[in-house]
């Protein structure tokens, strides 16, 4: 007869990032060319020229021009951004109870753990 496989579960922490629970809104951010050109730098991308910037609701779709000329474009995460920790930054400020911290502790240790 046939052996059944050998059912893994992986442990999968529950809980939200901070998109999900609403805490940021990066698809309401006015994201600049020049901000756009600065983070994909960041990440070691040589670009030329930004084409086009799609804000969706976790990730922003961006098309540019490579050095050769070559149009390019892919997803990536808010998390490139320099605005995405200053968004962080103003939520640890804002809290006023320690419940209210407490509860942002957690969410910051699951985007730590999944995202970087």
């Amino acid at each position: 007869m046939f052996r059944k496989p050998r059912k893994i579960n992986q442990y999968r922490r529950k809980g939200k990032n901070l998109i999900a629970t609403n805490k940021i809104k990066p698809e309401q951010w006015n994201i600049s060319d020049a901000e756009t050109k600065e983070a994909l730098k960041v990440k070691g991308y040589d670009v030329k020229q930004i084409k086009k910037i799609h804000l969706l609701k976790h990730q922003v779709c961006i098309s540019y021009w490579d050095a050769k000329g070559n149009i390019c474009s892919s997803f990536f995460s808010y998390r490139i951004f320099a605005r995405w920790q200053e968004e962080i930054e103003k939520l640890i400020y804002t809290c006023q109870t320690l419940k209210e911290w407490a509860k942002l502790n957690y969410l910051m240790k699951y985007e730590f753990a999944y995202y970087h």
